[in-house]
């Protein structure tokens, strides 16, 4: 019987990292996928003014993002 066991190690630990980024991957459109429809819920649901809080706080977003761009080709 052959011992493999430090080269399987071995394979293992290189592939480590990318599996380490799929998990992470898979994490954050997790997340992104639970924070979406927490927000939905949140906002049909419990507090129907929390759409327009947040129609708000994105034209404030896209306000300021606008100015930063002109500032920067300038």
């Amino acid at each position: 019987m052959k011992r493999t066991g430090k080269n399987s190690f071995h394979g293992f630990h290189q592939n480590q990292s990318s599996f380490v980024n799929i998990f992470v991957i898979c994490l954050k459109l997790f997340l992104e996928i639970r924070l979406n429809n927490f927000i939905v819920f949140f906002s049909t649901t419990i507090h129907p003014g929390i759409n327009t809080i947040l129609d708000t706080f994105i034209s404030i977003i896209t306000v300021f993002n606008s100015i930063l761009q002109f500032l920067n080709t300038e």
